[in-house]
């Protein structure tokens, strides 16, 4: 059979064209899939399987997205629960950067585990991605298989005759302990946590004295013991420089009564963001940095959202100090001297109010008035 050559290259073109058409189709097809979320698990693109953390370490632009956050100020992960981290981890990298870009958007997270947590729920339902499995999961599928391992052993042991209950024995009553004596000599009551059940009795780093340590340490009181405080506490109180609190107060002060403390023991305290409004919605990180701050000699109270610290500049970035009821002195822009936790967090925070603190000169003695003339 012969075909002529005109019919066969029609053929041929056909055929290309057609081919050519399915080959954009299915380009079509995948740009859209990748580029659109899965509305159900097979219908559209699904995300890169790749986790947000794996091999105990996070996806690198994971890690790139949480060190922006944490630079503006926006998300700190030690501000993050285990509900939150758990959230995220379990996500493709892919659908933890977008939940990320939402967190750097928003104007005002509120409270940054919840919106952590329904953006991620969110996500997952969006993308159809699956749940992590819960231990509550794995604990019903362990009984699962227990339960049918008893079903196939009854079924083995059916024929054997029934063995009766053995009744227990019962116990003798444990002997009540003896009654403590009462005195003096008597060791101080600790709760759970091996503190002191009376705040007042625990050390100063142990009491939320953190306003009252700052402003002992810009007049020169020392708040190195639990007696010290409880001295400085009284003097306060016996002065009329604190407001009227309930017998249990132990701490938690207001600026006009560090203001207060300061003029009796003849400090001046003035608020720094009065003159220097480029300090204010900074956070504390941001105002260590600035070289008209660190660059001075000076000592201040500085207030974050329910803490207050002691500062003290000496000149040299390296040198700034910081200081709560701990007493210990962390030294944030120096990389040689390591941060705790809390001080890493206040790092982040923004700066409430900034108060320098100086000593008045004592006044002169009066001048001597000329002799007489003879």
């Amino acid at each position: 059979m012969t075909c002529e050559p005109q019919k066969v290259s029609k053929n041929l073109q056909q055929s290309l064209h057609l081919f050519l058409d399915m080959a954009e189709d299915e380009l079509k097809v995948t740009q859209e899939a990748v580029v659109t979320p899965a509305s159900n698990a097979g219908t559209a693109g699904a995300p890169d399987k790749a986790l947000a953390f794996a091999d105990d370490q996070w996806h690198p632009d994971v890690k790139a997205k949480l060190v922006e956050l944490e630079e503006t100020g926006k998300l700190n992960e030690a501000d993050l629960n285990q509900v939150a981290l758990k959230a995220l981890k379990t996500l493709p990298y892919t659908v933890a950067l977008v939940c990320l870009d939402r967190a750097k958007e928003s104007k005002s997270c509120g409270n940054m585990n919840i919106f952590i947590v329904q953006n991620c729920t969110h996500l997952r339902n969006q993308w159809g991605v699956e749940a992590p499995p819960s231990s509550s999961d794995d604990d019903s599928s362990g009984d699962d298989d227990s339960s049918g391992d008893d079903d196939s052993s009854g079924d083995e042991d059916m024929h054997d005759p029934p063995v009766k209950p053995k009744t227990p024995s019962p116990k003798p009553p444990s002997p009540k302990p003896a009654p403590k004596p009462k005195g003096k000599g008597q060791p101080r009551k600790k709760n759970d946590k091996g503190l002191a059940k009376n705040p007042r009795h625990r050390a100063p780093g142990k009491q939320p004295i953190c306003g009252l340590y700052a402003v002992a340490q810009c007049v020169g009181q020392k708040m190195k013991t639990a007696a010290n405080v409880e001295a400085f506490r009284k003097l306060c109180f016996e002065k009329q420089l604190l407001e009227k609190h309930s017998a249990n107060w132990v701490g938690g002060t207001t600026g006009t009564e560090r203001t207060r403390i300061c003029r009796y023991f003849g400090c001046a305290a003035s608020d720094v963001l009065l003159t220097h409004s480029e300090y204010i919605d900074k956070t504390v990180g941001a105002l260590f940095r600035v070289p008209a701050f660190f660059k001075t000699k000076q000592q201040y109270m500085l207030t974050v959202a329910k803490h207050c610290v002691w500062v003290r500049t000496n000149g040299e970035k390296k040198k700034l100090q910081v200081r709560d009821q701990r007493d210990k002195p962390f030294r944030p822009l120096n990389p040689e001297k390591p941060l705790d936790k809390s001080m890493k967090k206040l790092l982040g925070q923004r700066l409430v109010s900034l108060t320098l603190v100086t000593r008045q000169p004592a006044a002169a003695p009066p001048a001597a008035a000329p002799p007489a003339a003879c």
